[in-house]
């Protein structure tokens, strides 16, 4: 019995990668349905084109947990929740997250939206979406604490439809 259902879970989760990759490689829809004139590219929103996400982690929560490391001054929390190449650029930058940040308030999410990768930090992985954000930074500054509202992006990648999503790049909008 026990092993029907493992073979039955592994057909579903096969099943579910195949139509994620047909969805993918395919679209939805032509053009003009998704409101843009023909030769001319529109982001489609990933929630759009994508089954629900069978991990149940979603690219949003691995920014607000991200965010709440920083927050926390929890560096083991944040690395674990970036790609091993961004680590360097997270915690090394002499105005990085864990050198000047006091705090992040106020963080807003826009819809994640699929991106190809190839020729960026998230070259190689099966999945990349780029999701926009914005938020209040509070920063220690020479002379005090500067407080700004910041637009930013996250470019969030994984392997598999089951992997965790992480965060290969971000920075400025």
């Amino acid at each position: 019995m026990a092993r029907a259902r493992r073979t039955t879970l592994r057909v579903a989760r096969v099943v579910l990668g195949a139509v994620a990759v047909v969805t993918l490689a395919t679209g939805c829809g032509s053009v003009a349905a998704n409101g843009g004139t023909a030769g001319e590219s529109t982001p489609t929103p990933i929630h759009a084109t994508m089954p629900t996400d069978p991990s149940g982690i979603t690219p949003e929560s691995t920014i607000t947990d991200f965010i709440a490391g920083v927050n926390a001054h929890d560096m083991v929390r944040a690395e674990g929740l970036v790609a091993p190449k961004h680590v360097s650029a997270i915690l090394d930058r002499p105005d990085g997250w864990f050198t000047n940040t006091v705090n992040i308030t106020g963080l807003s999410l826009g819809a994640p939206v699929a991106k190809d990768g190839h020729g960026t930090a998230a070259d190689g992985y099966a999945q990349v979406l780029y999701v926009p954000a914005r938020f209040t930074l509070a920063e220690q500054k020479s002379g005090g604490t500067s407080t700004s509202r910041v637009s930013w992006g996250f470019l969030l990648a994984r392997q598999s439809m089951v992997a965790r999503w992480i965060i290969v790049d971000e920075g400025p909008a």
